[in-house]
């Protein structure tokens, strides 16, 4: 049965292909939301609409709408368009009901006599009009709260009782009535922090503005705070959110990911992991992230390196692990349960666990009895060594001949490349058993040439 296209998506071709995926609208266009009943909307690029002049783009499932007052907008046929401020000392006072009225700038009208404006403004003001809070910031308080910071210019008066609002919202254009916070406080010291926010500020942008309230009446509203750059900016496999370098938000930026740091999805510095194959760090330490000497043991998010090369007990690869708030639970971060989590890089064996070989794998300890019988079956081979090793030795009677050297030679060059093993290199396993064997030969061959 043929579906219809879902909204928000579109596909040009008529196929038999079941596996053909639709496509997604470009980024700041927005489309006729009609829940995929009519396939006229879906068989196109050009179905997801621009926004004309006059008008800015609100959401991907809604019409674009006429700039608000004190905005116009003459690009046009653009994606993601936002209303520009009309100039300082100018106004446009039609509020997002007649689009030809904000198509260009000479909509914006010139202030008359002393009066005045800021950008953006819907009026021009007089010197005893109602005082227009300046400078709006905001400032990261905590992960769920912001600090909010405004004043006057100098020649303005706050009468004593005046207040201001301020309101807070994830929506630009504060169209949305559902507010994050909307306060009445004194307009002086000129400070307010709004806490309990419903995301992390590092996840959502919340923009600001601030009227002040004198004897009932309410002045305009300041110029919306700007947008900063989030986690989901940075959502890349390739760059994470860093936000340590200061509590402004306006000054976070996207950095590239370290080796071995997992960047998949919206990451920020703190809450970055490890991949597959590598272990965090001390915090004073030069880097973030160091590579394991036995990958398996150091668990953490999806590495493309390492895909193929190591299965779990129930066949699923370890490499391929997805890391997210939602699936968290799916992927361990730390050393595998045959490994100390308190060893450096996971180096050590946990209770139970002994060395396999030279490559740093822990396997469970054998039963106390298999143990005896090792322990005894190899002092009994020692013991035919040394024998072995003291005849061979007596035998030539002290003679060193040329084939010895060219043996000792060999054996030196077999032991060196058994030495690559220890490399951080994710060798093939077939090598890695050759390095150990050529190891193994070489501490004996070295024996009976001596």
């Amino acid at each position: 049965m043929c579906l219809f296209v879902p909204v928000g998506k579109y596909q040009p071709l008529e196929h038999l292909d079941v596996d053909l995926t639709c496509t997604d609208c470009p980024s700041g266009r927005w489309y006729v939301d009609d829940d995929g009943q009519d396939k006229k909307y879906h068989d196109e690029e050009s179905d997801c609409k621009q926004c004309p002049i006059g008008f800015e783009f609100n959401t991907s499932t809604t019409p674009c709408q006429i700039c608000q007052a004190g905005r116009y907008q003459d690009d046009g046929a653009t994606d993601d368009l936002e209303c520009k401020l009309c100039p300082k000392n100018t106004f446009l006072e039609d509020d997002r009901a007649i689009a030809s009225d904000h198509s260009r700038e000479t909509n914006c009208i010139k202030c008359q006599g002393d009066s005045s404006s800021a950008k953006g403004a819907s009026k021009c003001t007089f010197p005893d009009a109602i005082p227009i809070p300046q400078g709006v910031k905001v400032l990261r308080h905590a992960d769920r709260a912001l600090n909010v910071s405004w004043s006057y210019k100098e020649n303005d008066v706050i009468p004593s009782g005046s207040t201001v609002q301020i309101q807070l919202s994830v929506d630009r254009l504060f169209l949305n009535t559902d507010l994050e916070r909307d306060a009445i406080i004194p307009a002086l010291p000129g400070t307010f922090i709004a806490t309990n926010l419903t995301h992390p500020i590092w996840k959502t942008v919340y923009y600001v503005r601030i009227r002040t309230e004198v004897d009932s009446n309410y002045g305009v509203f300041s110029t919306t705070t700007e947008k900063w750059t989030i986690g989901k900016d940075c959502s890349s496999d390739e760059s994470f959110l860093n936000e340590t370098m200061s509590n402004d938000p306006t000054r976070w930026f996207c950095q590239d990911c370290p080796v071995g740091g997992y960047c998949t999805g919206a990451v920020r510095y703190q809450s970055m992991v490890p991949t597959f194959g590598y272990a965090s760090c001390p915090i004073n330490a030069s880097v973030r992230f160091a590579a394991c000497a036995f990958q398996p043991a150091c668990l953490g998010g999806q590495n493309r390196n390492f895909v193929g090369k190591f299965k779990n007990e129930d066949g699923s690869d370890p490499s391929k692990c997805q890391v997210d708030e939602i699936n968290s639970n799916n992927c361990t971060i730390g050393c595998h349960s045959a490994y100390r989590n308190d060893s450096k890089l996971c180096g050590a064996c946990a209770t139970g666990y002994s060395l396999a070989d030279l490559s740093g794998k822990c396997d469970v300890c054998p039963e106390p009895g298999t143990n005896t019988a090792i322990a005894l079956l190899g002092g009994v081979c020692g013991l035919l060594g040394i024998i072995v090793y003291v005849k061979l030795t007596l035998s030539d009677g002290g003679i060193v001949e040329a084939a010895d050297g060219i043996m000792s030679i060999t054996l030196s060059f077999i032991q060196l490349v058994s030495l690559l093993t220890t490399f951080p290199i994710a060798w093939p396993q077939i090598f890695v058993a050759l390095f150990q064997v050529g190891g193994a030969v070489t501490v004996l061959g070295q024996h009976l040439v001596k």
